[in-house]
């Protein structure tokens, strides 16, 4: 939960229908009534300058939270150091092994501080087993 006393903006950057009511019940239980100013952005981003014009307006971001399916390379190649004076905290969710050490470097190369990260862990081929085709863990 966020600190009670203080208000804030989100920006949900959903390519996809959000479920309106679901967006309503979350924000119900981690945030007081009328406490944040809510923007959607319903518009699919491809690139690091779509991304970087959503931030750009008004005070800092306190968090940025990145879960863009295997796209966080085009979302952060070449921005990572100007995300360091427009956003106070990133958590990025990497798809790929290679993807992550990547932009792990990229964050150590700008500057950013890393207490802790988690490489994707995937096992696959586990059909025969009844698992599917595939399992992230």
């Amino acid at each position: 939960r966020a600190a009670p006393s203080l208000g804030c903006q989100l920006l949900l950057v959903e390519p996809f229908d959000l479920d309106q009511t679901l967006l309503q019940q979350h924000l119900a239980r981690n945030f007081q009534e009328n406490r944040c100013e809510v923007k959607v952005e319903t518009r699919e981003l491809t690139t690091s300058a779509e991304l970087k014009a959503l931030l750009s307006p008004g005070d800092p971001w306190d968090l940025l939270d990145i879960d863009a399916q295997g796209m966080e390379r085009p979302f952060l190649q070449g921005i990572v150091g100007w995300l360091r004076h427009r956003v106070r905290r990133l958590h990025v969710s990497t798809h790929d092994r290679a993807i992550h050490w990547e932009i792990l470097q990229w964050l150590k190369d700008a500057g950013w501080h890393v207490p802790v990260h988690f490489p994707t862990y995937s096992l696959v081929g586990l059909k025969s087993i009844g698992h599917g085709t595939f399992v992230n863990v």
